[in-house]
């Protein structure tokens, strides 16, 4: 079984890391990334591809989250994919507008973070992750990974 996510994410950095961390954990997954809400509709509507988990930033060019988030949703597609916000901010007001999603996270900062995101993303929609042989990273000191985030999100 393949599980299919649309990822719709502007940062390159996260979206690599939430890429990786995915692709660690076994099942056959198939990412299709964008980069704009806009975007992102376009290809749930007329991609041809059924979505198991859709994971939206909230501030995105071409249309916000919480936008992009109640278009989906209007879409009435069954069976419905799970859909879930990923994101930097940590406003209450926001978390309270996004309602409709299955989940509000707030982005990860060290990589362990990111492997368990992964996880919790995979058994959201059925599937258990292992981490597949010869993947395994050992955990750098935190001080560095938060000097390698930061040089990831400026890109």
């Amino acid at each position: 079984m393949v599980l299919r996510i649309l990822h719709v994410e502007d940062n390159a950095g996260d979206a690599q890391l939430l890429r990786e961390a995915l692709e660690m954990l076994g099942p056959e997954i198939e990412v299709q990334a964008a980069t704009r809400a806009d975007t992102a509709l376009e290809i749930y509507r007329h991609g041809g591809k059924r979505f198991d988990l859709i994971i939206l930033d909230l501030n995105l060019p071409g249309g916000g989250g919480l936008d992009l988030l109640r278009q989906l949703r209007a879409e009435q597609r069954q069976p419905c994919p799970r859909i879930v916000i990923l994101s930097g901010s940590e406003v209450p007001t926001e978390r309270r507008q996004a309602t409709d999603a299955d989940a509000f996270l707030i982005k990860p900062t060290d990589w362990a973070q990111w492997e368990t995101l992964g996880r919790n993303l995979l058994r959201a929609v059925g599937v258990q992750g292992t981490q597949r042989p010869g993947t395994h990273r050992t955990p750098l000191p935190r001080e560095h990974t938060s000097q390698i985030l930061r040089r990831i999100r400026r890109v």
